[in-house]
């Protein structure tokens, strides 16, 4: 597929990653890529304040977070992760604590453990609850809840609980969720946990939901919200593209993109006797390896598109190029560091 890709390409533009002297105190575990064409110049701005360093981080990785992507792994393996050593809060002969958390602008990762006092449990895991910030905002509700404006929206656009909890002892359960969060959120310091029902799965498989009270709340570390990015920008042009712009989190890739005509998706439906969903959109990385984006929005007028991936990460990639194919059109945007 790559090869057929190639042969399409009719421009390439580019974008660069900017170096940072705090990454040598972030101590990364570094990818390098072969240099490529030349520099572009561009204004951007990046925060460079530190990251948390975790203590006693367990070895195997999937033991934190059981739903989790490359890039936040490939981070926590590096020290990016809050720790909390908080007790458990107990109702219905159960209790529930918060044990590590990851946040930067694009992911909320957080992981639970359970305590139980009931006999033969095979997995505890949370049913209704709601996770607010001390900035009156919903992050996450179980229960949907229909909204009037724009700011009433919960700060997620994607949820990871695919796998199951993992069970530690006859007694003792950890589980995690991935909230993918929406980029125009504010900056928060507390997050309120208000958990009503947990359901409960016995070894014989029978299920049971556990009404309850369990309430406590998170402070965020300021390292942790004040995560460094890196910015990527256009370096020259382009007849289809009005603006693009890549965030490189330590957590994932974000690439906001501003097309200067909409795409007729009926037309190319049309035309390719193939219905897609949104725009054709991958993330080409330097050995050609196409990857499609985790999670795609797009405006009312398929001018502008966010894209999401989760393979890649400020940890994970070192790269001075990215390069975004665009389906449709047939050509390739090539973002380039800013040095």
């Amino acid at each position: 597929m790559e090869d057929e890709i190639m042969k399409k390409l009719k421009l390439k533009i580019a974008i660069s990653e900017i170096k940072k002297e705090s990454d040598i105190a972030m101590n990364r575990k570094r990818k390098f890529v072969n240099p490529k064409i030349g520099i572009a110049a561009c204004a951007c701005l990046v925060l460079t304040t530190g990251v948390v360093f975790g203590k006693d981080i367990e070895h195997y990785i999937k033991k934190i977070f059981n739903n989790s992507t490359e890039a936040i792994d490939i981070a926590v393996e590096n020290g990016y992760i809050q720790n909390e050593n908080m007790d458990y809060i107990y109702d219905k002969d159960i209790g529930i604590r918060v044990d590590n958390l990851v946040l930067d602008e694009l992911n909320l990762d957080i992981s639970f453990n359970f305590e139980t006092k009931k006999e033969n449990v095979k997995s505890v895991r949370l049913n209704d609850f709601i996770i607010t910030n001390d900035n009156d905002k919903v992050v996450y509700r179980s229960e949907f809840k229909s909204v009037e404006t724009p700011e009433e929206l919960p700060l997620y656009n994607s949820v990871n609980w695919s796998n199951q909890p993992i069970k530690l002892t006859d007694n003792t359960f950890k589980d995690s969720i991935l909230f993918g969060l929406r980029t125009e959120r504010e900056d928060f310091k507390e997050l309120y946990f208000d958990i009503n029902s947990l359901q409960v799965i016995y070894n014989d498989d029978t299920r049971e939901i556990i009404d309850g009270n369990w309430k406590f709340n998170i402070t965020i570390n300021d390292e942790m919200r004040k995560s460094q990015n890196t910015i990527y920008t256009m370096a020259e042009d382009n007849e289809y593209v009005e603006s693009c712009k890549g965030t490189m989190s330590p957590t994932g890739l974000i690439v906001e993109l501003n097309l200067k005509e909409p795409i007729d998706q009926m037309k190319y439906i049309q035309e390719n006797f193939e219905r897609i969903d949104g725009i054709g959109l991958f993330y080409l990385k330097s050995n050609n390896e196409l990857i499609a984006p985790l999670l795609i929005e797009n405006g009312s007028d398929n001018s502008i598109y966010i894209l999401h991936y989760d393979n890649s990460g400020m940890f994970y990639n070192d790269v001075d190029e990215i390069e975004i194919y665009i389906e449709p059109y047939n050509f390739l945007i090539k973002l380039i560091q800013d040095s």
